[in-house]
């Protein structure tokens, strides 16, 4: 699984749309904390990480989430 090893999440505030495919539970964590109010985050995160092959999570500021399946 390819990871970014230098990556601030501090980052994710500043960006305004996201692809997620399934993550490591931290990421979820960090992730789910920017996309929902705290008192839905954990349940966001176990879907994060749940995620199949070829499915990710859209996030647009604005748009709400979406979930899409990839064609592999």
């Amino acid at each position: 699984m390819a990871r970014a090893k230098c990556f601030n999440s501090s980052l994710y505030s500043a960006i305004t749309n996201y692809l997620v495919f399934r993550v490591t539970d931290a990421d979820a964590r960090a992730l789910s904390q920017q996309f929902v109010p705290r008192s839905e985050a954990p349940r966001l995160a176990g879907r994060l990480k749940q995620l199949d092959k070829y499915t990710a999570l859209f996030v647009a500021e604005g748009e709400g989430r979406l979930l899409i399946r990839l064609h592999g």
